[in-house]
């Protein structure tokens, strides 16, 4: 059965339709940019998990830890601002930035809010279970998390600990990334046990994610010729 098309204007923010497969594209680019060797040619195909290379047997979900004021915030940018005529873009505007986020041009940015990582290894162990009964298992898995939650490096020993432990079951994730908005991104190895903080890489996804909305609008500006 095709798919219905999507109509994509390059002057407003993206469809809601296209919000996961757009975080799903930008997390490709941030792992195909950091790990060359390693991740390559990804697919972003509505799949589970959400990346995957069979060739290379690996296969890659993607997910994010958000509160409630994230969510009311995401849920006003992508319906009342992205859709909206222009009151109602101003009348979501001004709550967004009364909730504490700001929109610049196309891209909604967070505020820093109240930390809670915590939320990081349940994510980590429903996706565990997700993984011994959902997805295709591939040869490596691994999980990929957007946050808001700002690290310190002093916290991230525990945080291994408490991530393995999370990740414990018959199948396990071999390794958990972690991008945080404003921040870096980490990477969590559970196969060995070991962390990593690319530091500047911050200013690097930033560069990705206007990538990753140029490389949507192309594709369904191509469906929609």
């Amino acid at each position: 059965m095709k798919k219905s098309r999507i109509a994509v204007n390059p002057d407003r923010p993206l469809p809601t339709r296209l919000n996961k497969e757009y975080w799903e594209t930008f997390a490709k680019l941030i792992l195909e940019k950091h790990y060359p060797n390693k991740f390559f040619n990804l697919s972003v195909d509505e799949e589970k998990p959400d990346l995957r290379n069979t060739k290379a047997g690996i296969g890659i979900e993607v997910t994010s830890v958000e509160n409630e004021k994230s969510r009311e915030i995401d849920s006003l940018y992508s319906r009342q601002y992205s859709c909206g005529n222009s009151p109602q873009r101003t009348k979501a505007l001004r709550q967004i930035e009364k909730l504490g986020g700001r929109v610049e041009k196309f891209f909604l940015i967070h505020p820093v809010i109240s930390r809670d990582i915590k939320k990081i290894f349940e994510v980590v162990r429903l996706k565990t279970q997700k993984l011994n009964k959902d997805y295709e298992v591939f040869e490596e898995n691994y999980l990929i998390i957007f946050d808001t939650n700002l690290l310190l490096d002093q916290e991230l020993p525990e945080m291994l600990k408490e991530i393995v432990k999370s990740s414990a079951g018959n199948v396990s994730f071999d390794g958990v990334f972690l991008y945080c908005f404003g921040g870096d991104l980490y990477e969590f190895s559970v196969s060995r046990n070991t962390y990593r903080r690319h530091k500047g890489s911050a200013r690097v996804a930033q560069r990705l994610a206007i990538d990753a909305r140029r490389i949507i609008i192309d594709k369904h500006r191509d469906n929609n010729d």
